[in-house]
């Protein structure tokens, strides 16, 4: 609270601004400054951030009247924006400020002195300064003729708007106006006419205060003010001492001093350096008062709003009865933000006080402390109001003061009397929902400030600087940006932000806006002025909630939600850019055993698990390996992975444990620990949470549940078949007991592997660098000939000696899935020199696209008596990730870095004895000699032939808006320094135009185990030059089928010719066209590189796509890309592409159709038991030449990739199974139902109920996608 100190020494009032002898009289006056600053409960040695010192004149004198402008001047600034007169985006904002410079103002004008400064808003919403209009007057207020103020600034920027040299010049008239409503009105613009702005402002700070003080016993009451001070607690029996270097006074308050050398019975103040002959100053007494009244909303250093304002009672007050025994006859009567209030039955003393007591029986009443200083928040967020300065109590010893904590609840109660002190201060604890904080804090420029915890969230990185965001009701479509209005006009004008299309028709949903609201965990920005006329007389608006996902860019846009009846149109956003600061480690956790447990599936980056107790006082909130997701309802600190939140007191959240680690095996329980959450109650001790995970395949609806509280540890078990374990690698167990199929099934997919295509009776054979040979097969044993052991999986010789064979295992089926690669283990072979029985372990991994397709032994084991086998195979294939990003601008392609013949090598340079060795997006190619888990993209050698493994390729990369790519691995190895979790990976890519391909760096490992890299590329940037490369993608997961679709039987060495229009077109897959194009026209331009593609089901169709084509100013991309549609037709053979009529339209893109039975479930599955498991290919069906313009392939061409006619004759009548004729009939039932909703479809019902159906399923339509691919 602003306060001014002043002595007045009668018949003389010294300021210490005024008169250095008060300053030096305080200096002197240690045991009475400390009283004074004791009875005044910091009231005047407090000072808020706006206390400023005065440079200017701020005051005017008339007579006996004083005009004032202080209460203005005690901002930084006062600000004026005229948002109505000229638009959002070109209006005006003017800062003001009175007898002091402008402070802290969001732009700043050039020069000396500056009051006013005018700036304008850009397109962007962003203020861009004119110049100063005025400084500081130097003379201050000035009183009209009219009895109004007239305050002048002059000497601003140059004017040019004069034929003149002149300045801009402010003028500034203040009207007097009593009530307090108009305090918040701020300075009106009147006029602007060339270099002069004329403000008028209706203020209190303008009212004439009449110069005048009124003294009243030991109470003061200023004129302009409506409370009084009572200083009676600074009043002593006698007197006090206060000595000086040179001089020596007594002094007393409220009264003479008594007893000392003044020399008069009136003497309250006097020099007594020489007793003999004493100087008495008169009598004393000490002006301070509030300048404002209490504060009734107030905000603490974190930005949390408390509003009392409800507390206060206009009429009556809050009545306390006191329960003590002998007390009971008293009762209390208080008031907050206001004084008491006179009651009918009872009489509070006169003045501004906030509290006093009364008696029936003795018919006396007190005053209880004046309103004398603001509420203060303390460090546990309850609030304290103190009322100071009341009657005297016990003889005079102390003055009767109020104190009143006031504890956020949900329910309201009254207050209650806790206690009286020895020095009679009265403490009252008052529950309320009024001392809880409202965590609503408004921002510009999309950044708004989270009140409670401080983060500052951003939203500029969602806005689309490139196209508008496209949203369908399923009857309009929206387009929505934010910071900025939408980049494309909407009803010919280009400030709407949001914009409802029906047809030809347009409306504005809002005009553009960047301010955000924080409401309590929610971000919410409103679009407002939008067009008029909507269900009636409804201006139309939207608003969007941005929601946390901690794993969503938030690049797909907005989702629509619903409209409400004032035609408002509300939509939901998920993106991390709602999220807070969090933290997520590895979920997955290798027993020493090679057991898996993975709890990724428990790991929700969008919601939280909660779990509240029997008399719903307390809701805890978790998450697994991640921070708790940040909502409305979960408003827990940012690093916590488990909270407690008190229902009891609204926003009471406990940081019951941090997220550090990941799971970890204890006495073979699975379990996971936050640490180091916040203190215990009074114990030092921090809260923690332990987690056991229990498998249980049978529970459906998992859930966490407190099983104990032990102190500050918080036990939950959580029973889901999510924590059952799954086999890696066990190289102690003997042969499985059953052959098994040689299949193996992806639990949590359903995904269902088959090698047995690989089987192979006379073997495959494999030679190392050194001695070994090694004869192999696959589910199946070897021939006699080549291994003589009946019933051999794999036997080995020397390279001279081939007669010495022996059994390197027993031949099984037992194909097991682990993450990341299927193991064939074979055992029981022959035994070597040490008595260990050799076997052989072959992992089968989906490697990058083109790594051969052969085993290799990567290392032989001689003290176990095992021989590793690698195999890339496309069968070990569920799915590739992608090695992409897409930015607003084009797509970040990576997939010229994946290696599939060799590894990128890195050293450490703090060891040199460590090496790295990395690919990107595919696992590691072969490394013989060294022994590294299968499937890792990432290894650390740690000696001659072992390895850890720093993760495998799960998540595809992701752009962090900053010219930066991020990769990370997970899944390694046990981390060394700490057993419970496991080891990671993370690559960070950063644009480098000049780096090309670029290299890899190493940086430093976590103490989380996670291993960081660099890698400056120009892959990274955007705009750039394209970097070619090989490998594109073939293979695709068919659910349907449970295997996967190749195309390879489609690649052809010389492609595909078909003729559209004008053009003649060249494609090929799997490879090459011409050049480095999968796609071209006969004329060398480029429409996709083979190496850039991409294969995606899209309905029933499978989709290909080739990138990185010629330059194109149409494309999105600014390159042409080509999409091609396999669809399944039995009858054609491998098929032949058929351009698409819709290229007519098209300049940047090329679409073919494409039918073709390797598509079809028949084709797959219509295999003889001596074949080698391919589908059916026979000679293509080329399309008609007139009306296509295709060019029939030669038979060389078709014998090179097809069976030949014979071996198709050879196939029995009988081909299709029973499972294909059944397929066939659901074909039918099929068509005749789509024949039917076809009919439906031209009807507009049916138009109404295709468009249900897909917003319910979340589906668009082909033609849609395809829209949106070419845009």
């Amino acid at each position: 609270m602003t306060q001014q100190l002043c002595v007045v020494i009668s018949p003389h009032v010294i300021c210490s601004h005024h008169n250095a002898a008060a300053t030096t009289l305080v200096k002197m006056w240690p045991i009475a400054s400390l009283l004074l600053a004791l009875a005044l409960q910091g009231v005047w040695s407090e000072t808020s951030s706006n206390d400023t010192k005065v440079d200017f004149p701020c005051k005017v004198v008339d007579g006996d009247h004083v005009y004032d402008l202080s209460e203005l001047a005690a901002r930084d600034y006062w600000k004026y924006d005229e948002t109505l007169h000229t638009g959002l985006f070109q209006s005006r904002v003017m800062y003001m400020s009175f007898c002091h410079p402008l402070r802290n103002a969001p732009v700043v004008c050039e020069g000396e002195n500056v009051g006013v400064c005018e700036s304008k808003k850009d397109d962007t919403g962003s203020e861009v300064p004119l110049g100063s209009r005025g400084q500081v007057s130097s003379v201050g207020p000035a009183i009209t003729e009219d009895g109004w103020l007239s305050y002048v600034f002059e000497s601003g920027a140059k004017c040019n708007k004069s034929i003149h040299d002149t300045t801009y010049k402010t003028y500034v008239h203040l009207y007097c106006a009593r009530d307090t409503a108009s305090e918040t009105s701020g300075p009106m613009l009147m006029s602007s006419p060339g270099c002069e702005r004329t403000f008028a402002w209706m203020t209190k700070a303008a009212c004439p205060v009449k110069a005048e003080i009124k003294r009243e016993s030991c109470t003061v009451k200023f004129s302009n003010s409506d409370y009084i001070l009572n200083l009676h607690t600074l009043h002593t029996e006698k007197y006090y001492n206060v000595s000086g270097s040179k001089a020596k006074y007594e002094l007393n308050f409220c009264g003479p001093v008594t007893g000392g050398h003044c020399g008069s019975d009136a003497a309250t103040m006097c020099d007594v350096t020489d007793p003999s002959a004493p100087v008495v100053f008169g009598t004393l007494e000490a002006v301070c008062t509030p300048d404002e009244a209490p504060e009734c909303v107030i905000e603490d250093d974190k930005g949390n709003v408390y509003d009392l304002r409800s507390l206060r009672k206009e009429q009556g007050n809050w009545e306390v009865l006191d329960e003590r025994d002998d007390h009971k006859d008293q009762l209390y009567h208080i008031n907050v933000c206001g004084q008491v209030n006179e009651g009918r039955h009872y009489h509070c003393p006169p003045g501004p006080i906030g509290a006093c007591q009364t008696s029936f029986d003795a018919l006396t009443a007190h005053n209880l402390g004046f309103l004398t200083s603001h509420p203060s928040i303390n460090e546990d967020g309850s609030i304290t109001i103190t009322y100071t300065g009341g009657d005297q109590c016990q003889e005079g010893k102390h003055a009767r003061s109020t104190r009143i904590n006031l504890i956020c609840n949900d329910i309201e109660y009254e207050p209650v009397l806790v206690e009286e002190t020895g020095t009679c201060e009265y403490i009252f604890t008052w529950l309320t929902p009024a001392a809880c904080p409202r965590h609503l804090k408004k921002g510009t420029n999309c950044l708004v400030e989270d009140p409670l915890y401080g983060n500052m969230y951003d939203l500029n990185p969602l806005r689309n600087q490139i196209k508008d965001y496209n949203v369908t009701d399923g009857e309009h479509d929206y387009l929505i940006n934010i910071c900025g209005p939408l980049v494309s006009k909407c009803k010919g004008e280009g400030q709407s932000g949001v914009c409802q299309i029906k047809g030809d028709e347009q409306f504005s949903g809002g005009m553009a806006t960047s301010n955000i609201t924080f409401n309590d965990g929610t971000l919410v920005m409103n679009y407002n002025g939008g067009t008029g006329g909507c269900a009636g007389n409804n201006t139309r608006s939207a608003q969007i909630i941005f929601l946390c996902d901690q794993n969503e860019s938030g690049r797909d846009g907005p989702h629509f939600f619903h409209e409400d009846e004032t035609c408002t149109y509300h939509f939901t956003w998920l993106t991390m850019h709602a999220c807070p600061p969090f933290s997520v480690v590895d979920c997955s956790v290798v027993t020493a055993n090679g057991t898996i447990y993975d709890l990724n599936e428990l790991s929700s980056s969008s919601m939280n698990e909660e779990y509240s107790t029997s008399d719903g006082n307390k809701k805890f909130v978790l998450n697994v390996c991640r921070s708790v997701v940040h909502n409305k309802e979960s408003r827990c600190p940012y690093n916590a992975g488990a909270c407690v939140i008190d229902l009891k007191h609204k926003n009471k959240a406990l940081n019951i444990g941090k997220v550090h680690s990941g799971p970890y095996i204890e006495n073979g329980n699975l379990k996971i620990k936050y640490s180091g959450g916040d203190p215990c109650g009074n114990s030092t001790q921090l809260s923690e949470t332990i987690i056991q995970f229990n498998c249980d395949k049978e529970e459906l609806y998992a859930y966490p549940q407190l099983v104990a509280q032990e102190g500050c540890k918080y036990i939950f078990e959580w029973n889901t078949p999510i924590a059952c374990p799954m086999p890696l690698i066990d190289h102690t167990t003997s042969a499985p007991e059953t052959k098994g199929n040689c299949t193996a099934k992806n639990d949590f997919t359903g995904y269902v592997f088959n090698l047995n295509p690989l089987k192979k009776k006379t073997g495959y054979e494999i030679q190392d660098s050194g001695e070994v040979h090694l004869v192999l097969n696959v589910c199946d044993e070897v021939d006699t000939e080549r291994c003589p052991d009946k019933g051999t999986g794999a036997c080995s010789y020397t390279h001279d000696d081939h007669t010495n064979i022996a059994s390197a295992g027993k031949a099984n089926a037992k194909l097991q899935y682990h993450l990341g690669f299927l193991s064939l283990y074979y055992t029981g072979g022959q035994a070597c020199g040490n008595g260990e029985k050799r076997s052989t372990l072959i992992s089968f991994i989906c490697g990058a696209e083109d790594a051969p397709d052969i085993p290799v032994l990567i290392h032989e084991d001689l003290d176990k008596c095992i021989y590793y086998i690698n195999w890339y195979t496309d069968l070990a294939c569920e799915r590739r990730i992608n090695c992409f990003v897409d930015t607003w601008e084009q797509r970040l392609d990576l997939t010229p870095l994946i290696r599939s013949t060799s590894n990128y090598e890195v050293s450490n340079p703090e060891n040199p004895k460590q090496k790295f060795y990395l690919n990107v997006c595919r696992p590691l190619n072969h490394i013989v000699g060294l022994n590294c888990r299968p499937g890792s993209s990432a290894c650390l050698s740690v000696s001659e032939s072992e390895a850890l493994s720093l993760g495998q390729p799960i998540t595809t990369p992701q752009y962090i808006y900053s010219d930066e790519i991020q990769m990370i691995y997970s899944h390694g190895s046990k981390c060394l320094t700490n057993s419970d979790i496991g080891i990671s990976s993370r690559i960070i890519f950063i644009c480098d135009v000049n780096a090309g391909k670029g290299s890899p760096t190493y940086k430093n490992v976590t103490h989380d185990c996670q291993y960081l890299f660099e890698w400056r590329t120009a892959l990274a940037c955007e705009n750039r030059q394209e970097v070619t490369d090989s490998g594109p993608v073939c293979q695709i997961q068919f659910n349907a089928a449970k295997t996967n679709v190749n195309l390879k039987p489609l690649n052809r060495p010389d492609g595909y010719s078909v003729k559209f229009a004008d053009k003649e077109y060249k494609i090929n897959i799997c490879g090459a066209a011409c050049g480095e194009s999968g796609v071209c026209t006969s004329d060398g331009t480029s429409f996709g590189l083979s190496s850039k593609s991409d294969l995606n089901w899209d309905y029933d169709k499978l989709k290909l796509m080739y990138y990185g084509g010629d330059s194109c100013s149409d494309a999105l991309s600014g390159q042409r890309t080509t999409i091609i549609y396999f669809s399944c037709n039995m009858s054609v053979g491998l098929g032949y592409p058929v351009p698409d009529p819709i290229m007519r339209d098209l300049e940047c893109a090329a679409i073919f159709n494409w039918e073709t039975n390797l598509t079809c479930i028949e084709a797959i599955y219509n295999m003889d038991d001596s074949s080698d498991k391919k589908p059916i290919n026979s000679d293509p069906v080329v399309p008609d030449s007139e009306s296509h313009e295709a060019e029939k392939p030669s038979v060389e061409e078709s014998d090179s990739d097809n069976p030949s006619a014979d071996q198709q004759q050879k196939e029995p009548e009988s081909a299709y199974s029973t499972v294909s004729a059944a397929i066939s009939s659901v074909l039918i039932v099929t068509g005749i139902i789509f024949v039917i909703i076809l009919v439906l479809f031209k009807s507009e019902r049916g138009q109404q109920v295709v468009s249900s159906a897909r917003r319910f399923f979340g589906m668009r339509g082909t033609s849609t996608l395809l829209l949106d691919d070419m845009m």
